[in-house]
Parts: C-alpha cells; sequence; structure tokens
C-alpha cells in the first residue's frame, strides 16, 4: 500500500457528527452504525476544510478497517489543488468523519 496521506495542516477532515450536532435541521448524515460499519470496497464521501480555502467534499473507497475503528480509504476522484490529496491518494479517516454513503 502507498503512503497514507492526510490534509495539510491547517486543513482538516470535516467532522460530520460536529456539524450535525451544531445544524441539525440541515446537516443530515448516515446513521452511526452505517458510518461505523463500512465494508471494504464501500463507498464513502468526506471532506476537508480549513478556514482560508473553505471546504471540499470527495469520495473515497473503502480499503481496510484498522482494529481502533478507523479506515483506509482510496481517493475516488480529483480535488482542487493544495490540499495535499489526489486522486488514487491513501487516507485514513474516522466514522465521525464519513458524511455520506453511496
Amino acid at each position: 500500500m502507498q503512503n497514507i496521506k492526510g490534509p495539510i495542516p491547517p486543513a482538516c477532515w470535516i467532522d460530520g457528527v460536529e456539524l450535525n450536532r451544531q445544524y441539525p435541521d440541515t446537516f443530515s448524515l448516515p446513521s452511526a452504525r452505517l458510518r461505523s460499519n463500512a465494508a471494504v470496497g464501500d463507498l464513502i464521501k468526506i471532506g476537508i476544510e480549513s478556514d482560508e480555502r473553505g471546504g471540499e467534499r470527495f469520495w473515497v473507497e473503502i480499503i481496510a478497517r484498522i482494529d481502533d475503528g478507523r479506515y483506509i480509504g482510496r481517493v475516488d476522484n480529483d480535488l482542487e489543488e493544495g490540499w495535499g490529496i489526489t486522486y488514487n491518494d491513501y487516507v485514513m479517516f474516522e466514522p465521525k468523519h464519513v458524511l455520506a454513503t453511496r
């Protein structure tokens, strides 16, 4: 497996659970059960954000699940430049970062 990448600081993964807590009427996300039980091969939408750039959401294919509950996924679409993550990169994230499932 290639190197696992993450957002270039000060960017970070979007915390969907926190956004849903702050904006329950306008920000929905999959149930905790769905976010925590994705299987290898599933497509999951996550996002990256920073105060300077705003945010971007994108799809990743689940490649592995780590014993501590985090996922490793392969980025499945192109992102704008500057995030430090590109198509086919491997990323690691938590269930709270899952914004949608397909």
